[in-house]
């Protein structure tokens, strides 16, 4: 049997609250384009451009933003504060965070030679972004 990865425990959680990310997903990405939008600049063409709630891998310049002087944290609150106003939003961060979670720690234990991922380094959390999970995200992104 196969191990199930960060993506595919996602996109489980999501099929128990159908819908529920997308409360938190548009505030993050309000945050992040609109406003305040602090990287609407180095996101334009990735993760900003296109119809909302497209599957645009951010660029390295994109990344760099998100990662910088807390805007991802920021935004993630944003997100947060969002969800926590929804019970079926508030289910799937439950979710991702008792099940998804320890994946991908797992995963980017595997992938740094052993060293821990730190959460709260600058970017989104791995149960914000459900588009293709930030986990997903950052693990291919870092491989």
């Amino acid at each position: 049997m196969r191990e199930e990865g960060p993506q595919e425990c996602g996109e489980c959680c999501s099929t128990k609250s159908p819908g529920a990310a997308k409360i938190a997903n548009d505030a993050f990405d309000a945050c992040l384009c609109q406003t305040p939008g602090a990287c609407k600049t180095e996101c334009a063409e990735s993760f900003c451009g296109g119809a909302a709630g497209a599957d645009k891998e951010p660029t390295e310049a994109c990344w760099t933003c998100i990662d910088s002087n807390g805007v991802g944290d920021a935004c993630d609150v944003k997100a947060d504060t969002a969800c926590d106003g929804d019970a079926a939003c508030k289910a799937l961060d439950a979710c991702h965070a008792s099940a998804c979670d320890p994946i991908f720690e797992k995963e980017e234990a595997a992938a740094d030679g052993g060293a821990k991922f730190q959460q709260g380094s600058g970017g989104p959390s791995s149960s914000r972004l459900n588009k293709l999970s930030a986990a997903a995200k950052r693990s291919s992104r870092r491989q």
